[in-house]
């Protein structure tokens, strides 16, 4: 099985950044209703990714116990 990787240019950490940025800003120019929700809740996720990302890239993590 061929698999194909694509060669990242940014981090993880900017790409959540930026994905939720623009989400933010289609967001703010919908009614408000469920689908604005919906990106709402989106946002959230990445945000909360992103803080799990630069937690396990800290220098100070420590392994579970």
């Amino acid at each position: 099985m061929d698999k194909r990787r694509l060669k990242q240019t940014s981090t993880l950490q900017g790409r959540l950044e930026n994905e939720a940025k623009r989400l933010r800003e289609e967001a703010m120019k919908l009614p408000l209703g469920d689908k604005r929700q919906t990106f709402l809740e989106k946002i959230r996720e990445l945000e909360i990714t992103y803080g799990v990302v630069e937690w396990i890239n800290s220098p100070g993590l420590k392994p579970p116990a």
